[in-house]
């Protein structure tokens, strides 16, 4: 199985196609796909991801930038609130990006729900921009005035610099996921630290690996190997229906535990929780840079440490 792709640029248009050739058998299938995009840009991440699920269902002809084809992963929810808290996480954590890092965004395919909504903040300035106001500017930008909602809007800004993405597909097979594994490996080499952010979380018994909707989850594996392989690491957390603060505490020990982390860092806010297990080296700085969120954010992150 091949891939040979064209790239034709011209003003503010750009024809980006590919030809995908199959082995089916005996048979040989050959698919064409192309994206004309009337943006000021075609980022090649996004072309590629565009064109590999359209090549793979055997759809020819071109894709239509505004179309469902356009974004075919879970963007509706880009820029709300959760994402402005999100962001403004990692640049603290980063700290204007001395800390390389490397975000594996964990993308899934859009699942055609409508819901997205939470990003009213972003018409309240006197409220919400004073916590952020380079970042806030950015958001509201793109998505009131330009109305975009896309990851590919924060990779190709200097929002996070010092920031590698990894903004492939996650599979529910898992021959499949170990390959998207492997790539984000790959991906993350050199980074001092790693920022998971799956649909839901860390990884619950019902939905083991090479099951339906398992790409919504981080596995306690795939944990341990980025862990074993020297990063410190940041996982977004969805609150299932639990008490919440049993419910951080039993996961930041269980996260202690699994990596021999001697530190867990909680980040908890009124949606979801974000968890920093710091390596042994970056304790310090960590702590520091966790007194900076709390100190900026307030209310907004409860910051919590779990020590073993």
């Amino acid at each position: 199985m091949n891939m040979t792709g064209l790239f034709i640029g011209h003003g503010h248009r750009a024809l980006v196609s590919c030809s995908r050739r199959f082995s089916v058998g005996s048979a040989r299938l050959v698919f064409h796909a192309s994206i004309e995009d009337s943006h000021t840009s075609v980022q090649p991440r996004i072309v590629s991801r565009l064109l590999l699920q359209k090549c793979q269902h055997g759809i020819e002809g071109p894709i239509v930038p505004g179309s469902a084809e356009w974004n075919p992963v879970k963007n509706q929810y880009f820029g709300d609130i959760n994402d402005y808290r999100k962001y403004g996480l990692l640049r603290l954590l980063t700290n204007g990006g001395r800390i390389k890092t490397a975000v594996c965004w964990m993308l899934t395919p859009d699942d055609g729900r409508s819901d997205g909504g939470r990003i009213k903040y972003l018409s309240e300035p006197g409220k919400w921009r004073d916590f952020d106001d380079a970042l806030f500017d950015h958001l509201e930008e793109i998505v009131l005035h330009r109305g975009l909602r896309n990851v590919s809007e924060i990779e190709n800004s200097d929002i996070l610099p010092s920031c590698s993405f990894f903004s492939e597909l996650v599979p529910d097979e898992r021959e499949a996921r170990a390959g998207y594994r492997e790539g984000a490996i790959d991906s993350a080499r050199g980074c001092a630290l790693v920022f998971f952010d799956p649909d839901n979380g860390i990884e619950v018994r019902s939905k083991p690996v090479g099951r339906k909707d398992s790409s919504k989850y981080l596995y306690w594996h795939e944990i341990e190997l980025f862990w074993k392989a020297g990063h410190s690491l940041l996982i977004y957390q969805h609150f299932p229906r639990v008490v919440r603060d049993p419910f951080i505490e039993a996961k930041a020990r269980e996260l202690a535990d699994r990596t021999g982390a001697p530190l867990v860092i909680s980040f908890r806010t009124s949606h979801v929780v974000f968890f920093l297990v710091p390596q042994p080296e970056r304790r310090d700085y960590f702590c520091g840079r966790s007194e900076e969120v709390a100190g900026d954010w307030g209310d907004e992150f409860r910051v919590a440490y779990q020590c073993r």
